[in-house]
């Protein structure tokens, strides 16, 4: 499949989503989309939900050339706060350290297992229809 994305310009966020198998080329494509959508904000956060990858193609090297690139580009596509979720152990290295890298450009990055906990970590409205927002949950 491939990596597809919904700005929510109300709540300043980027919703993610990578399904099936996900390489190098397909992430670098989806970043450099995000980089020429005059939709997507400046200050925004962001949640890349790789929980239905079934197979991410993706090295250690790869995950550095991602992060080099999200670098590149700070006004454009780094994120205020970013959430990866995943499910596979394999998946989750790597996602821990893009958090590593990301620490360097001050892209404030948390991987979780539950994207309930990622949604409220970030500020975002629960998921239960569907649909972004759907059940807003208090978040005092």
């Amino acid at each position: 499949m491939s990596i597809t994305y919904t700005v929510l310009p109300s709540q300043a966020a980027v919703l993610v989503k990578a399904e099936g198998v996900v390489d190098l080329r397909q992430f670098i494509d989806h970043l450099a989309a995000m980089i020429d959508d005059p939709a997507v904000p400046a200050d925004h956060v962001t949640l890349i939900d790789a929980s239905r990858t079934t197979e991410l193609r993706l090295t250690e090297e790869d995950i550095v050339a991602i992060s080099t690139f999200t670098a590149g580009h700070p006004d454009r596509i780094i994120a205020r706060k970013l959430a990866i979720v995943t499910c596979k152990s394999s998946d989750s290295d790597l996602a821990y350290r893009y958090e590593q890298l990301a620490s360097h450009f001050r892209e404030k990055t948390i991987v979780f297992f539950n994207i309930d906990a990622a949604r409220l970590w970030l500020g975002l409205p629960l998921d239960r229809e569907g649909q972004p927002g759907a059940l807003p949950v208090p978040l005092d």
